[in-house]
């Protein structure tokens, strides 16, 4: 009966999707554009500081897998970061460790990156 009242309604036994498919964009280019940007400038952030850059500089509130679906929509793949991070600038990592030779081991601290979130010191 379902096929038969489409042929009546319709003239096409063939249910077709009128308009746009899909949710609503939340980003809009420049957006996207200033993400890329973000990552290809440092490929080692992580999700979650991607939204609060977005927040602070762009005044948008998006989720982190809103974030993760755009840079995997506009072909960014944990391949091309691993290439990006690769293509450094080796010049300005020998200056970073000539400037940070002068400290001894004693005054630098560092922290795992991995038990590090902004509720932690």
């Amino acid at each position: 009966y379902h096929v038969l009242r489409l042929w009546r309604d319709t003239g096409d036994v063939a249910n077709h999707p009128r308009g746009v498919c899909g949710c609503v964009r939340r980003l809009e280019r420049e957006d996207i554009e200033y993400l890329l940007e973000l990552v290809h400038d440092n490929p080692d952030y992580f999700l979650d500081e991607l939204v609060s850059l977005a927040r602070t500089n762009h005044f948008i509130s998006i989720h982190f897998t809103t974030v993760f679906n755009e840079l995997e929509h506009a072909g960014m793949s944990q391949k091309k970061l691993k290439c990006i991070a690769s293509e450094r600038n080796e010049e300005l990592r020998a200056a970073f460790v000539a400037r940070m030779s002068q400290y001894d081991a004693t005054e630098i601290g560092f922290i795992d990156e991995v038990s590090k979130d902004k509720w932690t010191l």
